[in-house]
């Protein structure tokens, strides 16, 4: 697979917000298995296990945010972000976003479209991230 790079607003490397789930699919090809994140989810996420991926969708089956979790290697501003340090992600979004949200288990950069999950955040700041979610503009509204 390519590169992950994250393009703010857009997505990660060759996978675009907009694009359909046979698109997402064709692209990331592997094996996929189709799941509902909630019982209340009105449509069912892909999740690529063998590449640490997980790509959600909106009601007209196209890619709206996508999740990332090791082994998923997904950079930003020339940074890993998984397996890295809170406190040096959040210093990086920050830099390109002042008005992030900050919670017990990580951060939201509406702007940008890039949340980080830590669950171990409430223990220290040095805690590891555990996974990157893209989305895009609305997606959290």
């Amino acid at each position: 697979m390519n590169e992950l790079i994250i393009t703010p607003n857009k997505g990660v490397g060759p996978i675009s917000f907009g694009m359909t789930r046979d698109e997402v699919r064709n692209v990331l090809g592997g094996n996929v298995v189709e799941f509902k994140k909630t019982p209340m989810s009105d449509t069912f996420t892909d999740a690529f296990n063998d590449h640490g991926i997980h790509i959600y969708y909106d009601s007209n089956d196209t890619c709206e945010a996508i999740e990332m979790a090791l082994p998923a290697d997904p950079k930003f501003s020339h940074k890993h972000m998984i397996g890295r340090p809170f406190s040096e992600l959040k210093s990086t979004i920050i830099s390109q976003d002042c008005d992030v949200e900050l919670d017990e288990t990580g951060l939201l950069s509406f702007p940008s479209g890039i949340g980080l999950f830590v669950p171990e955040l409430e223990d220290s700041e040095d805690s590891l991230v555990e996974s990157v979610i893209v989305f895009k503009e609305g997606y959290y509204e």
